[in-house]
């Protein structure tokens, strides 16, 4: 069984197919992607064909490539897009190096559901960005130099803040904070969040929030700081980086009336904005507060089970296969997901709202909107991709000969422990026998 569809393939015979294929979006450039593939060749023959990129039913990229027999072809690939979507990879025009014809027909390419692959790439989204600031050049700039930001600076605070925009309030803050969400960069004054305390020279950072999305490829423990400020949170804080002495250098702010991150450094005095970890704290910071899926989505393998995103649990959710099957979410938990493709998780509809399910497609077609979460899966398996019989001397032979051999085919393990058992046994039969005489 491969994934729900049905098998088309002659046992023993060869055959190509795709066993990984993943993407994740770039950790240096915003609209840049990344694409890892590899394509097998489980036959006795060379192979000659083509593997191309779809993204969204896009054309992206054509590969070729010629395998050898059992040769694995692996690339890593670099692609850019902002809206991201559903990368295809599939594989086409194969053919045999000596004969050169197609083998569509040919036990050679012998199971088509390994052809094709899916991956989710996650979408980026532009921000409008308002920075309050009497004057920095790096703050600026780390803002100017990301292409998903629409930026907006001010040298003093406003009459009115705009409703659909990040604001940055550097140095300058009000009193009471803006709703909405909100980025404080060294604060001089007291607001009604927060309440400043005496100053801290040279403070060493030990603490960091690991798990924190926000702290994702960020170390502040080197960084040169000469002074901070002590700070006391009004409401519930989480702290993000702390001083040995516990008083917090970077935190997020529970509000009601929108999430605000406090960021207790000096870029005047410090090195910080020269160091890496500052475009890359300010990234991580727009994704956090754009509610932006993850650099990685992995792709699933065929039978596995998976959780639902923590934004995506609700209640009445639907989950729906390639082949339109529907399913109600009843926990967390979703599987097994045993067709390969593109599921789908969506608010539920009447067809699925008695729980049982259903081999009809749905109602009405699912748009990208209406999507809680999709996922990928994939045969993404070298040993289902090669058809071939075990006693042929193939790579699977490999595998379940410890299970037909011998005594003398046992792991190394296994005769050092019987060799153990062994001299114990007559160490202490000797010592026994002693003791007797």
């Amino acid at each position: 069984q491969a994934l729900g569809h049905p098998f088309l393939g002659i046992v023993g015979a060869g055959n190509v197919g795709i066993t990984q294929f993943q993407a994740r979006r770039s950790l240096i450039d915003p609209l840049g992607y990344e694409v890892l593939v590899t394509v097998r060749n489980a036959s006795d023959r060379t192979i000659k064909g083509r593997l191309e990129l779809e993204l969204d039913q896009v054309p992206v990229d054509v590969l070729p490539y010629q395998l050898k027999p059992d040769e694995t072809w692996t690339r890593s690939l670099e692609k850019t897009s902002l809206a991201g979507g559903v990368l295809q990879g599939q594989l086409t025009q194969l053919a045999a190096d000596d004969s050169q014809s197609s083998l569509d027909d040919s036990p050679i390419n012998a199971l088509p559901t390994d052809d094709l692959a899916w991956a989710i790439v996650p979408e980026r989204q532009v921000q409008n960005v308002l920075i309050v600031t009497p004057g920095n050049l790096f703050l600026r700039k780390v803002f100017e130099a990301n292409p998903l930001v629409n930026l907006t600076v001010v040298n003093e605070l406003p009459n009115q803040w705009p409703a659909d925009s990040l604001i940055v309030l550097h140095r300058l803050t009000p009193e009471k904070l803006p709703g909405g969400q909100v980025l404080v960069v060294d604060p001089e004054t007291d607001s009604e969040a927060w309440t400043l305390g005496e100053p801290i020279e040279n403070p060493l950072i030990t603490e960091q929030d690991e798990a924190s999305p926000l702290m994702t490829h960020i170390r502040l423990d080197n960084v040169l700081l000469p002074q901070t400020r002590a700070i006391e949170f009004h409401g519930p804080a989480t702290p993000l980086a702390a001083t040995v002495t516990g008083e917090s250098v970077y935190a997020a702010l529970n509000r009601e009336v929108g999430p605000c991150l406090v960021l207790c450094v000096n870029l005047e005095r410090s090195d910080l904005a020269f160091r890496t970890a500052f475009p890359i704290l300010i990234t991580n910071a727009l994704g956090w507060f754009a509610g932006q899926p993850g650099e990685l989505q992995p792709s699933l393998a065929g039978g596995q089970l998976t959780r639902l995103q923590a934004s995506a649990i609700s209640r009445g959710l639907s989950l729906i296969s390639p082949m339109g099957e529907v399913r109600a979410v009843v926990s967390e938990q979703l599987g097994p997901l045993d067709s390969g493709g593109v599921w789908s998780v969506v608010p539920s509809t009447p067809v699925a709202e008695n729980g049982d399910s259903t081999s009809s497609p749905a109602a009405t077609p699912v748009t990208a909107a209406e999507t809680v979460q999709r996922l990928a899966v994939n045969l993404a398996s070298p040993d289902e991709t090669d058809l071939r019989p075990r006693s042929d001397g193939g790579p699977a032979s490999a595998s379940a000969s410890p299970l037909a051999a011998g005594w003398l085919s046992r792991p190394l393990w296994y005769y050092l422990v019987a060799a153990a058992s062994l001299v114990c046994t007559l160490e202490w039969y000797l010592y026994q026998r002693r003791l007797i005489s």
